[in-house]
């Protein structure tokens, strides 16, 4: 079964704020904004991270009856 989403290809900024002790290179109250760049095929997603130019991560995911799932699968 192929579950679709709400359409979200296209470029995106996203405003972040680590508010669990488990965010990697953040502290808690720490905000970071990045643009993030989704394609999608079907149920198939993919996220690029970008801080600036530079891309920082790559997502990999699918959307599923709980909505949309990223897995980071880093560089």
């Amino acid at each position: 079964m192929v579950i679709h989403g709400p359409s979200v290809v296209g470029k995106w900024q996203v405003k972040m704020q680590c508010v669990e002790t488990s965010c990697s290179g953040s502290a808690i109250g720490d905000v970071k904004t990045e643009q993030w760049e989704f394609d999608s095929n079907g149920n198939e997603v993919i996220v690029k991270a970008y801080a600036g130019k530079n891309l920082t991560r790559i997502y990999n995911g699918r959307y599923t009856s709980r909505g949309m799932q990223l897995i980071d699968k880093g560089l």
